[in-house]
């Protein structure tokens, strides 16, 4: 699912496909790692996503998307798409119930 609008970040000079995410489950960001900056991990009970992108990239430390999981908020990890390379050297098997 795409989130044409993330939250956090403005659109303000930029176009607006630069600024689109993948809404992901948060159970998939397993190369996903909290931000070093504690200021961006705000939130009553978890992170909100207000302060902007909140997940780190674990292998090369690029600012990649935001975690949005506290009590108020809906629970999901959203990528910044112009910050995320897709992996296709290894594609998903096809499903064999055809």
């Amino acid at each position: 699912m795409l989130d044409p609008t993330p939250r956090g970040e403005t659109c303000e000079g930029a176009d607006s496909e630069g600024w689109l995410t993948a809404v992901i489950n948060p159970l998939d960001g397993v190369l996903l790692r909290p931000h070093v900056d504690p200021a961006r991990r705000i939130g009553c009970c978890r992170p909100d996503g207000v302060a902007g992108a909140n997940l780190m990239c674990v292998r090369c430390g690029v600012e990649v998307g935001m975690e949005i999981a506290d009590c108020w908020t809906e629970f999901d990890i959203r990528l910044l798409l112009p910050k995320v390379v897709q992996d296709t050297s290894n594609p998903p098997a096809e499903d064999s119930q055809s």
